[in-house]
């Protein structure tokens, strides 16, 4: 018999812009954010995840997508952005993108349609944010 468990860490129904991030068994990802979709909005983590899991047909969802990946087995992983950079969080996630990308993790997001520009005064907190982001899902594995 086979008996899952998903253990949800704090802050799972928290408002507020979030980086998520799908894992696979084979080792590639899929990173997003909240608040990109027209139709989505900015959902609480727990509520993303729902979102993929229940999406179907013709509905995009990573999950429906790539089946036979998400049938192997996949981490879930997130993080609120602070406040002060939720405005960015596009800048955020591409860069984690672009930093996954660089360590050949291969990811099921397409190519990048155009590049989100950082103001200066925000570029540390943003590729900070980025790379600590892109540690973690470096690490995640089944």
């Amino acid at each position: 018999m086979d008996i899952s468990t998903i253990n949800v860490p704090p802050g799972g129904y928290a408002a507020g812009r979030i980086i998520y991030a799908f894992r696979f068994a084979d080792g590639c990802a899929y990173v997003g954010i909240t608040g990109s979709s027209n139709a989505t909005g900015v959902s609480r983590p727990l509520a993303r995840l729902a979102t993929h899991l229940r999406k179907s047909g013709n509905t995009y969802s990573i999950l429906v997508t790539h089946q036979d990946l998400a049938n192997r087995g996949f981490k879930f992983s997130y993080s609120t952005l602070p406040a002060d950079v939720a405005p960015l969080a596009e800048a955020v996630e591409q860069q984690c993108r672009e930093i996954l990308r660089k360590d050949t993790v291969r990811l099921l997001n397409g190519r990048e349609t155009h590049v989100v520009s950082i103001p200066s005064e925000r570029q540390q907190a943003v590729l900070s944010l980025a790379h600590a982001f892109a540690e973690h899902v470096r690490s995640l594995s089944l």
